[in-house]
C-alpha cells in the first residue's frame, strides 16, 4: 500500500483553486468551496468515471459492501491511473457518484484519495457546498502519515459495522448511534476506536 500522498490533497482544502500545491489547513471550511474555474482546469487530468446509481438521492447500504468498495477504488485507480495530459497532472475532482446517484460523499471523497495517491497525481477537491463534505481538512491531516491501506482498512472496517444487523457494533465502539464515516475515521485514527 503506498502512502497517502500530502501531495494528493494539494487543494482540498484551499478556500479557492489554485494549481499550486499547498499544505492543507485543517480549519478550513470546504463547504464553501467554490465550482472549478478556468485557471484550475487548465493542465489537469480529464478523465470520465460512470458510477452506480445507488438511488435517486437516497444513498444505498450497497455502497459500503466490500464488494462495492473495492469496485470503486478500482476503477478510480484505473481512471487516474494514465499519462494524460502527462503522469503526475493534477486531478480536478469532487462529489463523483453523489447527488442522484445517492454515492456519500465522505466515502466517495476518501476513494479517490486513494486513488489518486497510488497515481500520484495531485487532488483538486471541489465540495460544490455539500453539508457532508465538512470535516474533510481534519481527516486529511488525519491522515498525513498513514497510507492509503490504512485508509482502506478503515472503510473495510467500518462497512462492518454499517452493515451489521442491529446497532450493538457500533454502541460496542462508544458511538450512542451509527456515526458518520468521518466520526469513525477520527476515532480509528486516534485509537479510541478497538476494532
Amino acid at each position: 500500500s503506498g502512502a497517502l500522498s500530502s501531495n494528493s490533497v494539494s487543494s482540498l482544502t484551499s478556500p479557492s483553486p489554485s494549481n499550486s500545491v499547498s499544505t492543507p489547513s485543517p480549519t478550513t471550511n470546504l463547504a464553501n468551496n467554490p465550482s472549478p474555474s478556468n485557471s484550475v482546469s487548465r493542465g489537469v487530468c480529464r478523465v470520465a468515471i460512470d458510477a452506480v446509481c445507488y438511488g435517486w438521492g437516497t444513498g444505498s447500504e450497497e455502497q459500503w459492501s466490500h464488494k462495492m468498495l473495492l469496485r470503486e477504488l478500482n476503477k478510480a485507480r484505473v481512471g487516474f491511473d494514465h499519462p494524460f495530459p502527462w503522469k503526475h497532472a493534477p486531478v480536478a475532482t469532487g462529489n463523483w457518484g453523489c447527488g442522484a446517484f445517492g454515492g456519500e460523499v465522505q466515502l466517495k471523497s476518501m476513494i479517490q484519495w486513494c486513488a489518486a495517491s497510488l497515481s500520484q497525481r495531485p487532488v483538486h477537491y471541489f465540495t460544490f457546498g455539500d453539508k457532508n463534505s465538512g470535516g474533510l481538512g481534519n481527516v486529511v491531516q488525519l491522515f498525513r502519515d498513514k497510507t492509503v491501506g490504512e485508509l482502506v482498512q478503515i472503510m473495510l472496517d467500518y462497512s462492518e459495522i454499517r452493515l451489521a444487523e442491529d446497532s450493538g457494533k457500533w454502541k460496542e465502539l462508544g458511538f450512542e448511534e451509527l456515526p458518520t464515516f468521518f466520526e469513525f475515521i477520527h476515532k480509528a485514527v486516534n485509537r479510541t476506536v478497538e476494532l
